[in-house]
């Protein structure tokens, strides 16, 4: 490695993450492709967001178990560009991805880049509730995907409609203190009034079917 090439290792070290115009600057000068063959002999990456302005050297970088990478507000994925990271999040994602789940994981506006994805055909997409569903292109991963999303969603629906958990808990006491069989879920509401618990005939029925609680306390 040349002079110039150590100078550009130690300037990373430093700075971590730069624009071109910053290598320029602390590389006397030199014109944009000089810095550029300079980075290309070092060995760089480019960031996904902004534009794709900013660069590192690839082994500086620590990715995350999907790959990311953020210095600042810098961010880097070992996929690449923002258009690769988007499309491999979703092919291995095990319920597929939504849109605000991909913006708030990589920290970027997504609109134009999956509808290109979708077009192209690399990404597929469903409906599931009010949301769309970014899934695999490969339509067995898909299907595989979709069902679990329906699932995690019902999962989710059913836990929004059950009290907190600290609720569930004296709902769990009170059964148990009252020890009828079969449970009467009114009276177990009623007990927990009594106590200054606020628990719905219908969520103790929604918490019973949602643990699997039979009638006789089984």
């Amino acid at each position: 490695m040349n002079e110039i090439g150590k100078k550009l290792v130690l300037l990373f070290e430093r700075h971590r993450v730069m624009d071109i115009e910053t290598v320029r600057r602390n590389l006397q000068g030199r014109s944009r492709r000089s810095a550029f063959r300079n980075l290309n002999r070092a060995g760089y990456c480019s960031s996904y967001s902004h534009a794709g302005k900013f660069y590192t050297l690839k082994t500086i970088p620590e990715y995350d178990s999907e790959g990311l990478w953020k210095h600042e507000t810098v961010c880097f994925s070992k996929h690449g560009t923002l258009r690769n990271t988007t499309a491999e999040m979703i092919k291995k994602a095990e319920e597929g991805r939504t849109h605000g789940e991909l913006e708030r994981r990589l920290g970027v506006r997504l609109h134009n880049t999956l509808l290109d994805l979708v077009r192209s055909g690399e990404i597929g997409r469903e409906k599931t509730g009010r949301l769309y569903v970014y899934l695999s292109a490969n339509p067995e991963r898909a299907a595989l995907q979709l069902r679990r999303r329906r699932s995690m969603d019902a999962f989710a629906e059913t836990i929004t409609q059950m009290p907190p958990l600290s609720t569930r808990i004296e709902v769990f006491a009170e059964i148990i203190r009252t020890g009828a069989s079969p449970i009467d879920s009114a009276l177990i509401a009623s007990g927990l009034a009594k106590r200054g618990i606020a628990a719905t005939v219908e969520q103790i029925e929604r918490m019973m079917e949602h643990y699997d609680i039979k009638k006789n306390g089984s």
